[in-house]
């Protein structure tokens, strides 16, 4: 199978490329051999003879990226127990769920706000009170 020439492009190390293959019929199952920066083989075991297609997907380490900064809002030793408040049960009308968002430069853990709708909000406060 080969690889398309944008995932060639990327591929940091060829010992670092993982490949998934899943016959998607009746086989004698398969295994990966002989990759190289241009693709690989999918043998199918005990010289079998299968004509079922094949489902696949390669991941590798991009090039340039071997060694990723992980950002200290990731590393911190709440953020798996703040991350179980965000993936919240809808159903759950008990409990408030746990708000997460970007301000630009950092992971947010508050409600966000919104200078410009709250600026509005005050406004129409503010007129109706005249009125």
């Amino acid at each position: 199978m080969p690889f398309d020439n944008a995932f060639q492009q990327i591929i940091s190390n060829i010992d670092d490329v993982i490949i998934t293959a899943s016959p998607q019929g009746k086989s004698n199952g398969v295994y990966i051999d002989n990759i190289d920066k241009n693709g690989f083989w999918i043998i199918e075991n005990n010289d079998g003879v299968s004509n079922t297609k094949i489902s696949w997907i390669a991941i590798t380490k991009i090039k340039g990226e071997e060694n990723p900064e992980v950002p200290s809002d990731l590393l911190a030793k709440d953020f798996d127990k703040k991350m179980d408040g965000v993936m919240f049960n809808d159903n759950n009308k008990i409990d408030n769920p746990q708000s997460l968002w970007w301000d630009g430069s950092t992971i947010r853990w508050d409600k966000p706000t919104n200078e410009k709708v709250d600026k509005e909000t005050e406004k129409l406060a503010t007129e109706k009170e005249t009125n």
